[in-house]
């Protein structure tokens, strides 16, 4: 499992091997803390268990880190009465108050599971207390896939161009992509699933169009806030195990990707699938209230917190965008927000029939285990949605669907915008150009048609073409501090006439 794992960057592990040598020689500074040399005979039980026995709740310290708990303690009582040494404080270096108190004794003998101690929480029953069940997402094995071949098993092969995904499954409004890896000879596997809904950020009118609406999509954002936060606890186990995951709203609608040790990784995509569509996260409020509160907090200080690149960013977006909305915009309709709001819209997106499906499965993984995880998947979406879908192609009817349009420049205007950053801490500037072309990114009936992967191909060329000149020069060979990055974006753009329309 050890030799498997990803390293560290060196920057962080240079200074960090240095202090552990210092601390623990060169023999052990690997090793030490960890105890992978022990066995059982060699483990010191005798000196664990005097240690362990230290855990009692007379000695424990409880921190509290919130304005609701600083606010609770303000509005104590008989805090003139803490014993000497308590009170509030003062920290000594960045001046911040903080209160310091005991624990009453009666909660401690509650902890203690002493009976009648006076107070009115229950007494805590010790025999609660467990070691963790077994971890189900820990794999069960490290073996390459058994479809690899056989010069493939000798050794990494980095300098192997990556193969294009095969098309394994070719279904109306499902399509699964599979790719299996014969370069890194990892166990680990990347799997990206892509459930296209246009009521993540669009609603539809009278005629049956779908048009962009700025309450869908930022109920969107709260959604996918609140989901994530729910399930960290759910997804502990994977974490640990090795296993990373994120699902997210946006303009293409529903977006799951996890990452992480072949063998149970499918396991926790279902899972995930199955609390997002099964709404049991959306049962307690205080998910949302926390999203909520972190969505509200960072749109009133967007411009006074963001470096100096994401105001360029914003301001280059309003010029463009035709139908998207500021921060003031998305603040009101976030303060008006409400948890029944959030539950509608996940009922909302559940009612979408217009929906597909798009897979891709790549890493130490068989075409027949993938195509056996997509089915699976299949059911589930299926499942949820309950109705079958009417008649749908994702690649013709929605091209001009998606996305927000985008306002095209008369050929041949330039345009330059010049601000001064609201962030009072902001020292550094930032410069974005950004060159609009008439060129189609996309032509023919849909988007595998040759004619589109041969425009959309190009211009992902001349993007890598001008990032590592620009890399080079503003990066490694002027001075350290410069962000520089090139990219290109694809989407649908419009020009008004002669009367503005």
């Amino acid at each position: 499992f050890f030799n498997e794992t990803s390293p560290g960057g060196a920057y962080g592990y240079a200074p960090n091997i240095c202090s552990r040598v210092v601390s623990y020689g060169t023999e052990a500074c690997l090793s030490a803390g960890s105890m992978l040399s022990e066995t059982e005979d060699t483990f010191p039980m005798s000196d664990f268990i005097e240690f362990v026995d230290l855990f009692v709740p007379g000695n424990c310290i409880v921190e509290r880190c919130s304005e609701g708990a600083y606010k609770e303690m303000e509005e104590t009582k008989d805090i003139d009465q803490f014993p000497n040494g308590f009170g509030l404080k003062k920290e000594k270096w960045y001046g911040v108050d903080y209160f310091l108190s005991p624990i009453d004794d009666k909660i401690v003998s509650t902890w203690k599971g002493v009976e009648g101690a006076g107070s009115d929480v229950k007494p805590i029953d010790s025999t609660e207390l467990h070691l963790p069940f077994p971890n189900r997402y820990i794999p069960r094995t490290l073996e390459l896939c058994p479809d690899l071949p056989e010069d493939a098993r000798e050794g990494q092969r980095i300098e192997k161009p990556i193969d294009p995904p095969s098309l394994l499954i070719d279904e109306e409004n499902w399509k699964l992509y599979h790719r299996l890896d014969d370069r890194y000879l990892l166990p680990k596997s990347s799997l990206n699933l892509l459930i296209r809904n246009m009521s993540t950020h669009s609603v539809k009118n009278d005629s049956g169009d779908w048009n962009y609406d700025a309450r869908s999509s930022l109920y969107s954002s709260l959604l996918a806030s609140l989901f994530n936060e729910a399930m960290a606890q759910e997804t502990y186990d994977a974490h640990l195990a090795g296993l990373q995951w994120s699902l997210s709203l946006g303009a293409s609608g529903i977006k799951l990707r996890c990452f992480g040790f072949s063998d149970r990784l499918p396991d926790l995509a279902l899972k995930i699938l199955d609390d997002f569509f099964s709404g049991e996260f959306l049962k307690d409020e205080k998910f949302f209230l926390s999203s909520k509160d972190r969505l509200i907090r960072g749109l009133r200080t967007y411009f006074e917190s963001r470096r100096a690149d994401s105001h360029a960013r914003y301001y280059r977006n309003a010029l463009l965008c035709l139908e998207d909305q500021g921060v003031d915009e998305s603040l009101e309709i976030a303060l008006a927000s409400t948890f029944e709001d959030i539950v509608e819209h996940h009922q909302t997106i559940l009612r979408d029939q217009e929906r597909s499906v798009q897979c891709l499965f790549s890493g130490n993984v068989s075409s027949t285990e993938a195509t056996e995880f997509f089915s699976n998947a299949k059911s589930k979406i299926q499942s949820a949605y309950k109705v079958k879908p009417e008649d749908f192609d994702d690649e013709t009817e929605t091209l001009i669907k998606k996305g927000i349009f985008e306002r095209q420049l008369q050929q041949g205007e330039d345009i330059e915008l010049h601000f001064n950053s609201k962030n009072a801490q902001e020292e550094n500037g930032a410069v974005l150009c950004t060159y609009q072309s008439s060129i189609p990114s996309f032509r023919g009936e849909n988007f595998s048609h040759p004619f589109a992967l041969h425009s959309s191909s190009a211009i992902r060329l001349l993007s890598h073409i001008l990032r590592e000149p620009l890399f080079n020069s503003l990066r490694t060979k002027q001075q350290l501090g410069y962000i520089v990055s090139s990219s290109y974006e694809m989407g649908i753009s419009s020009q008004s006439n002669e009367n503005g329309q």
